[in-house]
């Protein structure tokens, strides 16, 4: 098969799984009288995705990248992430096919989405549309620590949804401790949270402004961290030296097209703020979540710093995809509603086949 039928044909299987993804949950929305919930629709979904990895991957061998190391993980090298190895020693005395820990890691993070998706307060089905425009699915195929980190981010999204409680809190707080057990960006989570979960107590503008200024030292301060914290987080002390650090001196080219890729976010955030002052009176969470796309903004425009902050974005997929959803929905023009869709959704969409396109072109697949 040539790489042009083979990108061609990845992106119409694709863009077949958002359609089915999308008409699906739609159809069960319409037709769900009585709460129920949707096992079946959230098990197919999942299992479109993992087949949509399998063809990806079929045929190929592991010889590069971060499927190496994860290869290496799953034979006995320990990561120093307590939930990703525990996972690698349940899934390895389960099978000893690597293949397959790749597909079932899709599924699982998939279908914990989906269920943090039903379970939000928030959930409207071309939010799904939206969320599968964006990296999400892809990254399970080949960021398996933080693809985890990613799913128990949207728990904590999806939580913050609900009115405020013990029972709320309890679970973004186990959600961030799991996330954190499997990727260094769960530690994100927590100023993250702090600042959702006081935002009503503070101005707008003043955690705008928190925001700017814990990216701008964000930096220095991680590498403070890293210099202080080896002895007792010797893992979280390499990584943020990684990604501060080298990230910084090596990624330059891969920074500029960060900075390029999150264009869709920018405009996003600048609607956002443009109809605040009307449309936060019509939404009680518009601020919440316009505060999520902010950060989500401000990571992808530091990327220019350090190429490694767009990690943050990715456990933000979830609740941007809502922010997006909410700011959009809320155009009373018509034209200008299919606009925006248009513009912010098609150029998520449009970056995620470029990067599905771009792996097949130079590795064959993933």
């Amino acid at each position: 098969m040539s790489i042009a039928i083979k990108i061609l044909t990845a992106v119409s299987m694709y863009c077949f799984i958002i359609f089915v993804s999308y008409h699906s949950i739609k159809s069960f929305e319409c037709n769900n009288k009585q709460g129920k919930f949707p096992v079946i629709y959230i098990a197919i979904i999942s299992l479109l995705c993992a087949f949509f990895n399998r063809y990806l991957s079929h045929g190929r061998a592991i010889t590069g990248g971060d499927r190496v190391n994860y290869l290496q993980d799953f034979n006995g090298r320990l990561t120093g992430f307590l939930g990703f190895d525990t996972y690698l020693k349940i899934t390895h005395y389960f099978t000893d096919d690597f293949f397959l820990v790749l597909y079932a890691t899709t599924f699982i993070c998939c279908t914990i989405m989906l269920i943090s998706y039903w379970y939000s307060d928030d959930c409207k089905s071309p939010i799904i549309l939206i969320i599968f425009c964006t990296s999400f699915v892809l990254n399970t195929f080949i960021n398996l620590k933080q693809c985890f980190t990613c799913a128990f981010a949207s728990i904590m999204f999806a939580a913050l949804s609900k009115p405020k409680n013990i029972k709320r809190d309890l679970i973004c707080v186990l959600s961030i401790v799991f996330a954190c057990l499997f990727h260094t960006s769960g530690y994100l989570l927590i100023p993250v949270f702090l600042i959702l979960r006081f935002y009503n107590n503070i101005n707008f503008k003043i955690a705008i402004i928190s925001i700017i200024v814990i990216a701008i030292f964000l930096q220095p301060v991680s590498l403070f961290i890293a210099s202080h914290a080896s002895a007792l987080l010797p893992s979280l002390s390499n990584k943020l030296n990684e990604y501060f650090t080298e990230g910084s001196i090596h990624e330059t080219d891969g920074s500029i097209i960060a900075f390029i890729k999150g264009a869709p976010y920018y405009i996003a955030t600048i609607l956002g703020l443009i109809h605040r002052k009307a449309n936060k009176d019509v939404d009680e969470k518009y601020d919440m979540y316009l505060l999520i796309l902010c950060i989500g903004s401000v990571s992808y425009a530091c990327s220019l710093a350090s190429y490694w902050l767009i990690r943050l974005i990715s456990i933000l997929y979830f609740p941007v995809s809502i922010a997006i959803y909410k700011i959009i929905s809320l155009e009373k023009e018509p034209k200008y509603r299919l606009l925006e869709y248009i513009i912010v959704v098609g150029g998520l969409a449009f970056f995620t086949i470029r990067s599905l396109a771009l792996n097949i072109l130079n590795y064959g697949g993933y």
